[in-house]
């Protein structure tokens, strides 16, 4: 028999019930299928966000999508235009023949995107894949008859629709036809696009063991907790750890609420990312309660779930209105890149998504908006805002770079990076090149001394590598060039059309007047970031935009100059690549005059702090400020410092303080509350283990806490 996921008794105890067409048509289908154990009825299955009522599918034959429709058919007419319609007032609802198709168009695209590669790249027909099938519960043939003559249609080998009346004897000639019931394979439905789909509606369990062990600063452990009736917005530069406090908000969230747990991004391809992080966390949970989607997605889609006729005006705040009542509503609802979303999106979530008592939170950092239309979202009934502004990622000297960039380029901007990071140049390198075009940089041969260079910094695996730019075609040709030098055999994942995919393209389509080939390579480059994932284990090659949120070890940044629609934020959109790089950063400058003394001054940094690398005492250090900076400013005069180092010095006594300080904290609600137990569950320790790390912290924070005030007055004696 066939394998119904969840199970009928299953389906018949879901908080919302299955309608009597649905239940009928299960029933059918577990009768078709008595003897034929290899398919498999998914109901209501989530597939980013899209819910198709039956999404039946058979390895090596194909995939069945079927809509189910318990409309009475005096309530429901076809007007002149040839669109649905409600008898009663005319007004115009969604077609369910465009329903099930779009589900149709969106799995090729989507949801298996390598049909979508072959349909436009290989020129393969998708003949036969995927079928389509309406059923009408309570129509009878005469009325199908009747819709499909209104509408100027006829049943295909691809669309069927079925009533009530016939529905065993249809089903069973359309599934004859197929690969469902030849026994033959098809050359189409392969293993390559049928494993990631059987894993997207069957998520597997994420166990603890698969986790890592993270250190979190108190301040996270404490937004990172989930609880209800909580409106909070969470703002906080690069590096301070937004997207791993997320990741762990979610996990929590679903602990607290069993889900599900809807997260939403403003990028397509940040989605795979968090659930890399999420991935991280050391808990035990079932995939299948998280939502990962990008915020116009996911309008579309559930205006298709919901049949809402949708003209894509993403700021309409009743848009769901006459259906509010029949929508799946989220106990959790995280929402990243917030400062490029409109107010109104940010309503319409709330409004019509958000469960009673509901948990809503938001993450942005306000240096990354890099569009031109990005919001402050001031409305106070939205959240409530808190700052999250401590150095996560391992400090280093890209650190000082992204400070040094913010304060000369970003100055509108309140969201400065504290000057709190420490001088460990041993574990971050930056190189620097200007050319005056991209014929330079591929007849230079500069690709070469770029993977050198990773190489000899310990990361050989290509996966650890990424180039991005602000412009798509710069990346085209550099991808092109490197293939053409036989040096990577095309190991790249990117989120964009190649050159040679964009000829393929054009190819298939210049023989078609009536398609838009920009249209269908831009649908082509959205469903490659949809495929787009960080552990792919080759090169990543992306625009700036598409890899926002993501980090990588290996950073290549081709700047160019930008574009028309890039101008007003195109300072940040240099901001948001250059914190992308964890370690190693190599900046190409393609005839950018207004950030090359910038890069030449810092490129000159790093290579004279080379002798330096070695030396990790606070005197050695003090030497690499004194040597590099510029003359004293009146701040910093009566010190006869550099106000650079009247800043470090001071940072470093501060750092050391507050950590002296919390660390008291924590002894002092270890010793006077019940604290200590969720504070050592917090970490992943038992009592006795935290109080342990406690006193070793406590020795070290003292220890050092001396040296740097016993080395800061004697700095000051010596000047």
């Amino acid at each position: 028999m066939a394998t119904f996921f969840p199970t009928l008794n299953e389906i018949t105890q879901l908080k919302v019930k299955p309608t009597e067409g649905e239940l009928h048509l299960l029933h059918t289908l577990k009768n078709e299928f008595v003897e034929d154990d290899s398919i498999e009825i998914y109901f209501q299955p989530l597939l980013n966000s899209d819910r198709p009522d039956l999404f039946i599918m058979k390895k090596n034959a194909g995939i069945l999508i079927i809509e189910v429709k318990d409309y009475n058919p005096q309530h429901y007419c076809i007007n002149e235009k040839k669109q649905w319609c409600l008898t009663k007032n005319k007004s115009v609802i969604l077609s369910p023949i465009e329903q099930v198709n779009r589900y149709k168009k969106n799995t090729i695209r989507f949801h298996a995107p390598e049909l979508y590669r072959r349909e436009l790249i290989e020129h393969q027909n998708n003949f036969g894949v995927i079928q389509c099938l309406v059923y009408f519960h309570h129509y009878t043939e005469k009325d199908l008859e009747k819709i499909k003559k209104n509408l100027g249609i006829h049943d295909t080998n691809h669309l069927t629709l079925f009533s009530k009346d016939n529905l065993e004897i249809k089903l069973h000639d359309l599934l004859k036809k197929s690969y469902f019931y030849t026994g033959y394979t098809s050359s189409y439905f392969t293993p390559e696009i049928y494993e990631p789909l059987k894993d997207m509606l069957r998520p597997s369990y994420h166990e603890l063991r698969i986790g890592k062990q993270l250190n979190y600063s108190k301040k996270q452990l404490q937004l990172s907790k989930s609880s209800p009736s909580k409106n909070l917005n969470i703002h906080g530069f690069a590096g301070t750890g937004k997207t791993a406090v997320l990741a762990k908000r979610a996990v929590n969230g679903l602990k607290r609420t069993g889900g599900p747990i809807l997260i939403l991004t403003f990028n397509i391809t940040l989605r795979q990312y968090i659930k890399d992080q999420i991935s991280n966390v050391r808990e035990n949970f079932n995939w299948e309660y998280f939502e990962f989607n990008h915020y116009h997605q996911f309008i579309t889609t559930n205006a298709l779930n919901y049949e809402v006729d949708f003209d894509y005006d993403f700021e309409n705040e009743h848009l769901f209105e006459h259906v509010k009542n029949r929508i799946i509503k989220y106990p959790v609802i995280l929402l990243d890149e917030v400062q490029d979303y409109d107010d109104s999106w940010l309503k319409i979530i709330k409004k019509y998504f958000l469960a009673e008592n509901g948990e809503f939170v938001c993450f942005k950092d306000g240096n990354q908006t890099i569009y031109k239309d990005s919001y402050d979202h001031e409305t106070k009934d939205l959240t409530t805002w808190v700052s999250l502004n401590e150095e996560y990622r391992s400090p280093n000297a890209l650190g000082h770079l992204l400070i040094d960039f913010q304060a000369q380029y970003l100055k509108k901007y309140t969201e400065l990076n504290p000057i709190q990071l420490s001088l460990n140049l041993k574990e971050a390198s930056f190189n620097y090149y200007y050319l005056e075009s991209t014929k330079e940089l591929l007849a230079k041969q500069l690709t070469d001394t770029i993977f050198q260079s990773f190489r000899s910094k310990g990361f050989p695996n290509q996966n650890d590598v990424a180039f991005l730019g602000t412009n798509k075609q710069v990346l085209r040709e550099l991808q092109e060039h490197l293939i053409s030098q036989g040096k990577l055999e095309e190991q790249f994942i990117t989120t964009f059309a190649s050159i040679k995919e964009l000829a393929a393209i054009e190819a298939k389509l210049s023989q078609y007047d009536t398609v838009p080939i920009e249209d269908s390579i831009k649908s082509f480059e959205r469903s490659k970031k949809f495929a787009f994932y960080m552990n792919s284990g080759k090169i990543k090659m992306s625009t700036i935009h598409s890899y926002k949120g993501w980090e990588i070890k290996n950073l290549v940044l081709i700047i160019n100059k930008p574009q028309k629609n890039q101008s007003e934020t195109f300072n940040n959109l240099i901001y948001t690549g250059l914190s992308r790089c964890v370690t190693n950063l190599i900046v190409l400058n393609i005839g950018n005059s207004d950030y090359h003394s910038f890069f030449e001054d810092q490129n000159t940094a790093f290579s004279q702090a080379i002798d330096y690398r070695s030396l990790d005492t606070l005197e050695r250090r003090t030497l690499f400020y004194r040597e590099h900076d510029l003359s004293a400013p009146e701040e910093a005069q009566d010190y006869n410092m550099t106000l650079k180092e009247f800043h470090a010095m001071k940072e470093m006594q501060h750092t050391y303080t507050q950590e002296r300080n919390q660390l008291n904290d924590l002894s002092s609600e270890s010793e006077n509350d019940s604290s200590p137990s969720s504070l050592a569950s917090d970490l992943g320790m038992t009592n006795k283990e935290y109080e342990e790390e406690l006193r070793l912290q406590h020795e070290e924070s003292d220890r050092e806490y001396s040296q740097v005030n016993a080395a800061y007055r004697n700095y000051l004696k010596n000047l």
